[in-house]
């Protein structure tokens, strides 16, 4: 009856790894079809966000706000200052990048083509838009729910509504994910020159 029971267990196990393999075989295959039209729609959507920013928020709304606030008035003049706007940045510059570089391996252009494209996006993807955006969305919500007014005075509220806030800094995390879920064929970064780079990047903007 032992004998039994440790053969029964053995089997299912035998079954489970069988299982396992086979969903380990099928995850980068399945996922690797998903990337593409993944980071398409967020490309599409942070470009929405930055045009309605540029043109409902930047523009007549915050113009006229800005005369009777002085918080309206000193988000205007420091916009470009923002940590929040330079991670915005970078994500739209990393998902053109992987949005081109997904198209050139469909449409099967040559290898140095791919590879450039497949280069400059794990460059842009490790070196800044992860670390940036991890921080961007860390920091934020922690202080949040400390005060709110220390990050994101009532003010704001009247020109940013509620979707923008959370597409600068929430939604911002979706393609960090899908990115990190995507298959990769090559090893492009050299990390301690990404760290590097990175700790460049901070310096220039504590500057600035």
């Amino acid at each position: 009856m032992l004998s039994n029971s440790f053969n029964f267990f053995n089997d299912r196990n035998v079954k489970f790894n069988h299982v396992k393999e086979k969903i380990k075989n099928v995850h980068p295959a399945v996922v690797g079809k998903m990337i593409l039209p993944l980071h398409l729609l967020n490309l599409i959507a942070e470009l929405y966000a930055a045009v309605f920013t540029h043109d409902r928020v930047e523009g007549p709304i915050l113009a006229n706000a800005a005369n009777s606030s002085i918080v309206l008035s000193n988000f205007k003049k420091n916009r470009f200052c923002y940590f929040t706007g330079w991670t915005f940045i970078m994500q739209m510059t990393f998902l053109g990048l992987a949005v081109s570089h997904e198209v050139s391996e469909v449409l099967n252009l040559s290898l140095s083509v791919r590879k450039k494209l497949g280069r400059a996006r794990a460059v842009i993807f490790d070196t800044f838009t992860l670390p940036c955006t991890m921080l961007t969305v860390s920091v934020f919500w922690v202080i949040w729910h400390i005060d709110k007014e220390l990050i994101f005075p009532s003010e704001l509220s009247r020109v940013f509504p509620d979707w923008l806030n959370h597409m600068l800094h929430t939604f911002i995390v979706v393609p960090v994910v899908v990115e990190i879920l995507a298959p990769k064929k090559y090893s492009f970064v050299d990390y301690k020159v990404a760290a590097r780079t990175l700790f460049l990047f901070a310096v220039v903007y504590q500057i600035l």
